[in-house]
């Protein structure tokens, strides 16, 4: 899980996505987030990511946002290509789908029945994924 904002590279044209995050949590700039059972965003869980964390309040935020219980306050999330940091990508992975594990982590797809995104490129240190083509393993 992200203990800091990241700063993502997108590649191209970017789906921006106005939501609501999930009360209770820290949230970073640059993370991955999911929609939870509620519909709210949340940094982890099972459910259909919506994109990467850009801003707070639709305006850029200051990189970290700390929403107590009971408090869902607006955010936008980018989907579209984007250079994420990954120690676990090579070359070797071009192609190949990657699941989403938290709002920080990734890895190659284990299994059938998880969402994921293709990965476009490499370069050392990160993968090039296609957050606005999610896919369900099979």
């Amino acid at each position: 899980m992200l203990s800091a904002p990241v700063k993502i590279e997108f590649v191209g044209p970017v789906v921006k996505i106005h939501g609501k995050l999930a009360g209770d949590n820290t949230y970073f700039e640059g993370g991955v987030l999911r929609y939870g059972s509620s519909g709210l965003l949340v940094r982890s869980g099972t459910g259909k990511p919506a994109g990467i964390l850009t801003s707070f309040g639709f305006e850029p935020g200051e990189g970290k946002i700390d929403v107590p219980a009971g408090s869902n306050p607006d955010v936008v999330v980018a989907a579209g290509k984007a250079w994420v940091p990954t120690s676990v990508a090579t070359q070797a992975d071009v192609g190949k789908l990657f699941m989403i594990i938290d709002d920080n982590s990734v890895e190659t797809v284990a299994g059938a029945g998880e969402w994921c995104v293709p990965c476009l490129d490499y370069k050392p240190g990160f993968a090039l994924l296609d957050f606005g083509n999610w896919i369900i393993s099979t």
